[in-house]
């Protein structure tokens, strides 16, 4: 199941011969999925495994904004100075995935437990998660945090000129980016 919100803003200011935009976005989605599967066979992990069920609850949010501007610099409006400024944000959030391989209770009644390879037991391991348990992928849950933020500026100018009696234009510019990444993540 998925929900979401977008929201969108397009804006320009034009006076004489100059043009200055805004442009922005927001977007947010909740992502819910469970997954039950039945008659899962994993002899690899736990030959009497035969259940399975995965649940995750993702939060994903973004914004874009971008300030631009064009101007023309002289009387033919070849001469022209155009720029810009973004920012771009970025998150998703999935505070609680789980994925457990259940297998029946030696009790025989309709109860569960966590599965486990009978080739290589369950031996906690404080400084080595992985080798904690090597069905981690299998019977795990987690939690992950993840922050983008993008800045970026840029101008560039294009002015005309003569060379060899043809029209000619010559453009440069310069692009300025950064990009701040926060990754967390965890097991529960």
């Amino acid at each position: 199941r998925t929900t979401g919100f977008s929201g969108m803003i397009n804006t320009a200011i034009l006076y004489g011969r100059n043009k200055i935009t805004l442009n922005g976005s927001y977007s947010n989605h909740l992502i819910s999925t469970y997954a039950n599967r039945t008659q899962v066979y994993k002899p690899d992990e736990d030959s009497t495994a035969r259940f399975a069920i995965g649940n995750a609850q993702i939060q994903r949010s973004q914004i874009n904004a971008q300030l631009s501007g064009e101007h023309i610099l002289n009387e033919d409006g070849k001469l022209t100075l155009n720029w810009q400024f973004r920012y771009g944000w970025a998150q998703t959030s999935n505070p609680n995935d789980r994925n457990f391989l259940l297998r029946k209770d030696s009790t025989g009644k309709d109860l569960y437990e966590i599965a486990s390879s009978s080739v290589q037991p369950f031996v906690q391991n404080v400084l080595n998660v992985e080798a904690t348990d090597p069905n981690l992928i299998n019977s795990s849950r987690r939690w992950i945090f993840f922050t983008d933020q993008d800045f970026s500026g840029a101008v560039s100018i294009s002015a005309p000129f003569n060379w060899l009696g043809q029209a000619q234009i010559l453009s440069g510019g310069i692009l300025i980016q950064h990009l701040n990444r926060n990754f967390h993540s965890d097991l529960l």
